[in-house]
């Protein structure tokens, strides 16, 4: 092997006792091979021939496929070069060619399986059209901190080769299907750039609605409290009205639901949800000063059913170049409300406003209407098998 190749499958065994021993195989890659050898293992994969654990059902499905079409993945997302990309470890190079191998992967079970007769749904997921766009927007937006001009001129076709790539799958599909299946192809998401990160953690602890032991004392300032990245660490919950987890999404301290409850429902409930709203619909990029929310959506106006008590009572549409700080996600605090992603993890989808997050759908029949939903995709599989649709389904059939 040369510098900036990778290896095939490479089988390992694990001795867990004197009786077992567990398959699995990896693929390495030579980053570097002149002055030191530097060598990058991805994550281990299930052998599909002899896993563990059962990966398919029938569980002899994922060894017979494996005879049939040659080793794949089987670790899917985690599996990929995104995260070695955004660390350092692996070159963009060395990330697109993961990201061709894996759709290579795909493409091979897609049509293998396509051969077989005894199918009623066939449904098959793309992802590298994600994986790229996630890590290589920065080099399409000269706006990004990320941005590399020399990187750009390299790789900023990235993102168009795997959409034609994905158009060109389509097209096959399309050849290879019975002449009287119905064929759809949706988006779950469109795509954003992500230049900033936005801290609602942070700002809910500015504007007094998450406060911390402590948080009072002259001596301490923002740093001393949270300066690290804590989660949750020191929290005062009998002072605390609302806190963000997750992905743009803000909970109160609501009596009844949660332990330390201080919020009750109704009025003060109703009061709270405006309040909170109308301050972030004003709030403003301190560097650029362009508005970081386009909506501020409440609970009872996007979500419905036997669980809403348990939905986040407010959920944030993030502008696009906007998006929730990496740690806010699992409940941390940083420093700053707004702060640059100095990530390769460029572009995202992550909470942006649905209002500018259109996605694609296209189909080899007509709809009912020109505006189709995600929410419309299962409802309208049940109607086409001629299975009754349960009454609390979302959504309805567009064909």
């Amino acid at each position: 092997m040369k510098a900036g190749e990778w290896s095939p499958w490479v089988p390992l065994s694990f001795k867990v006792n004197f009786l077992l021993t567990v398959h699995g195989m990896t693929q390495f890659y030579v980053a570097q091979a002149d002055r030191e050898l530097q060598l990058y293992a991805s994550p281990v994969n299930m052998d599909p021939r002899n896993p563990p654990i059962p990966i398919s059902k029938p569980d002899g499905f994922s060894a017979e496929l494996a005879g049939q079409i040659g080793l794949y993945r089987t670790l899917g997302w985690a599996e990929s070069a995104d995260k070695p990309l955004n660390e350092g470890r692996l070159d963009e190079a060395a990330f697109l060619y993961d990201s061709d191998k894996a759709m290579d992967d795909r493409e091979r079970i897609i049509f293998q399986n396509l051969k077989r007769d005894d199918w009623d749904l066939f449904v098959a997921a793309i992802e590298t059209t994600d994986r790229v766009s996630h890590m290589m927007w920065r080099l399409i937006d000269p706006k990004h901190p990320m941005y590399d001009k020399a990187l750009a001129a390299k790789y900023g076709d990235a993102i168009e080769k795997v959409y034609r790539r994905a158009d060109d799958l389509v097209g096959r599909l399309v050849a290879a299907i019975p002449k009287d299946a119905a064929f759809m192809v949706m988006s779950d998401h469109g795509f954003h750039s992500f230049r900033r990160e936005v801290n609602l953690n942070t700002w809910l602890v500015k504007d007094g609605y998450l406060a911390f032991q402590g948080q009072e004392s002259a001596r301490k300032g923002l740093e001393d409290l949270f300066g690290r990245g804590r989660f949750w660490e020191g929290v005062d919950w009998s002072k605390t009205r609302a806190y963000a987890v997750g992905l743009g999404q803000i909970y109160f301290n609501l009596k009844g639901r949660e332990s330390q409850g201080v919020v009750s429902a109704g009025a003060e409930y109703k009061a709270l949800q405006e309040e909170i709203a109308s301050k972030l619909v004003g709030l403003t990029d301190p560097d650029t000063g362009e508005p970081v929310f386009r909506a501020i959506y409440k609970r009872d106006d996007i979500y419905k059913g036997e669980f809403l008590n348990n939905a986040p009572d407010l959920q944030a549409g993030f502008n696009d170049g906007y998006r929730v700080g990496w740690q806010d996600t699992l409940g941390s605090i940083r420093r700053a409300v707004v702060e640059n992603n100095n990530k390769k993890w460029s572009g995202d989808h992550c909470a942006t406003a649905t209002e500018i997050s259109g996605g694609v759908f296209f189909s080899n029949r007509r709809t009912t209407t020109a505006e189709p939903s995600i929410m419309d995709l299962s409802p309208t599989i049940l109607k086409l098998l001629e299975v009754p649709l349960p009454s609390d389904l979302d959504g309805k059939p567009i064909m």
